[in-house]
């Protein structure tokens, strides 16, 4: 199998089922801290797989814009939500939407920047942690040319013991955290322990030692 750098080693993902990241209901963290996001705004959802948050966050008034590569997890996306929805190819890349939800299917670093648009807030519960360390600051910086300096994200990151070449999820320390998001400042919403968390709000396997964080990117200014 090739690595997580390269889409077809997320297609091999889905296509065994190996998808333990893929919650069946909004994920506790986003649902407990949307609020940190402006109403009403255009939220991107980058490596948004599957996930039940983007119409959890349709239907609480936000208009998300999800960016997933494997087109059966995105398709997928739209089947669990009952939605049947419009499809176009926009610079070699697939958009689909419906119920207020828009979905791009492509790769996140290979996306124009232009096709997206600006966005108001982004929500990344495990995009960061599925990429190793050499391409953590390129996605970073994608995140800082689509959001609005006014605009804000929600991030969740893991931080764990295990050897890099054991994930994803990868390990991600508050160090790089801050320093891949500035000059934006960063704050620490809240942690868990997975070792002893019962998994009220657990996404991912606990190894030996595991802090899964979530953190609010502010505004700029």
């Amino acid at each position: 199998m090739t690595g997580p750098e390269h889409p077809a080693y997320w297609r091999q993902r889905w296509a065994r089922g190996e998808t333990g990241w893929h919650l069946d209901e909004p994920n506790p963290w986003l649902v407990a801290h949307a609020s940190h996001l402006p109403g009403g705004g255009r939220v991107l959802v980058p490596l948004c797989g599957r996930s039940r948050d983007l119409a959890w966050l349709a239907r609480a008034g936000w208009h998300p814009v999800g960016i997933e590569v494997v087109e059966d997890a995105a398709r997928g996306l739209f089947r669990d939500a009952r939605l049947v929805p419009t499809e176009r190819q926009v610079s070699g890349a697939t958009h689909l939407e419906a119920g207020g939800i828009e979905v791009w299917v492509a790769d996140v670093f290979e996306l124009a920047p232009s096709a997206v648009g600006p966005v108001d807030a982004w929500w990344d519960r495990a995009a960061l942690v599925a990429l190793p360390a050499f391409l953590r600051g390129r996605y970073a910086e994608r995140l800082r040319r689509w959001l609005r300096p006014e605009g804000r994200g929600l991030l969740v990151t893991l931080e764990h013991d295990e050897p890099e070449r054991e994930g994803p999820p990868f390990s991600v320390s508050p160090d790089e955290v801050v320093a891949s998001f500035a000059p934006r400042p960063v704050r620490l919403l809240g942690e868990l322990d997975l070792r002893t968390a019962a998994g009220a709000n657990a996404t991912h396997p606990a190894p030996r030692r595991a802090v899964e964080r979530l953190w609010l990117i502010d505004a700029l200014g």
